[in-house]
């Protein structure tokens, strides 16, 4: 078992140092927050060499390059061209992801992902773009515009996973321990390990001793090898001394 985590951390040492990375910043206090784009990204790998993979794939590299204005130019452009194609979806959540990267307006990047999923409410991004929306109006809330506090609360009342813990890390961000100690009894309590996998995500993300431990434990326990490797990859991303700590004592043993 530890040989098989051992060579997960190697990967995921390598990944961490070849991978490209967005910012994102914190909706409460403006701080900047690294995270892994690949990471979100399930559908890049294709040997599709049709015009439209071709064309997606060209605009895809925009935003992992963080090149936002070209991005968005290249996703509008492939979806007025490819209006079918099926990289539609995938095109639509990153062109909403590019404009409030590109600091567009918020109430229209409100909008942006508010179309896409009443267009796409089938789409594998639909969640995704659920959980931005929530980031999105929680600033618009903050700048006086309570308008969008209701439809955030509707979103929340969803029982959806995804926006639940979205949520609790939205709380998490403003100093709300609470919080984590929610995401952990959600993590104890599910046996789903796509859920699992996205709660490590949020726990690597938390600046904390006990959410480190309890990443390091999945990372070590979990019956999910999907999981695990998560939980690997989050402590190798973190920019926490004690997560690179902990990767090179586990790799040690």
């Amino acid at each position: 078992m530890i040989r098989k985590i051992g060579i997960l951390i190697l990967t995921a040492i390598c990944f961490a140092f070849t991978a490209n990375a967005s910012v994102v910043s914190n909706p409460v206090t403006g701080e900047n927050t690294s995270i892994n784009i690949q990471m979100f990204s399930f559908s890049n790998e294709t040997e599709d060499n049709g015009p439209d993979a071709i064309a997606y794939k060209k605009a895809y590299k925009l935003v992992l390059d963080e090149k936002w204005r070209e991005a968005i130019t290249e996703l509008n452009n492939f979806l007025k061209n490819y209006p079918r194609s099926e990289w539609k979806d995938d095109a639509g959540f990153w062109l909403c992801y590019s404009k409030d990267k590109a600091g567009y307006d918020l109430e229209e990047v409100f909008n942006s992902y508010q179309d896409f999923i009443r267009n796409n409410s089938r789409s594998k991004w639909a969640d995704d773009a659920r959980s931005n929306m929530i980031v999105v109006g929680q600033k618009l809330v903050q700048q006086g515009k309570v308008e969008y506090k209701t439809i955030i609360d509707d979103m929340q009342k969803v029982k959806n996973q995804e926006i639940s813990i979205t949520a609790l890390y939205a709380l998490q961000n403003i100093g709300d321990e609470k919080a984590l100690n929610a995401i952990l009894k959600l993590y104890d309590s599910t046996n789903d390990q796509n859920y699992k996998g996205r709660i490590v995500y949020v726990l690597g993300n938390f600046k904390s001793k006990v959410a480190l431990d309890k990443v390091v434990q999945i990372a070590k326990t979990d019956k999910y090898i999907s999981v695990r490797k998560k939980a690997v990859y989050a402590l190798a991303n973190s920019h926490q001394p004690e997560a690179t700590k902990t990767l090179n004592e586990l790799l040690s043993e």
